[in-house]
């Protein structure tokens, strides 16, 4: 989150539960959302969901999944394992919110 905050990103998070992650995605209006899959109370795909359909980019960084089947089932995503350097957040984040996650690569 600090990297994000130091690249003048608008961090509205962080959100360790997929409950708070849904709440923050509702009341807000992401242009990107950096997603782990595991949270404390389950996968956040519900939350990449709604986010998706209200126009947001998600990148998914996340260490317990397999990248590839991510790429797969969620085309238009960035796929980051962890913990990823600087050099590939950043830009995968900048994409996202530019092409708003349909088809950025």
């Amino acid at each position: 989150m600090r990297v994000l905050l130091m690249a003048g990103a608008q961090v509205i998070g962080p959100a360790m539960s997929l409950e708070r992650t849904l709440e923050l995605a509702l009341a807000e209006n992401p242009s990107c959302g950096v997603l782990d899959v595991r949270l404390r109370d389950g996968l956040v795909f519900p939350a990449a969901h709604l986010l998706r359909a209200r126009g947001a980019g998600i990148v998914f960084h996340t260490g317990q999944i397999d990248p590839e089947g991510l790429k797969r089932d969620w085309p238009g995503t960035e796929v980051l394992f962890k913990p990823a350097p600087l050099r590939l957040l950043i830009p995968a984040v900048l994409a996202a919110c530019c092409g708003r996650g349909f088809g950025a690569s």
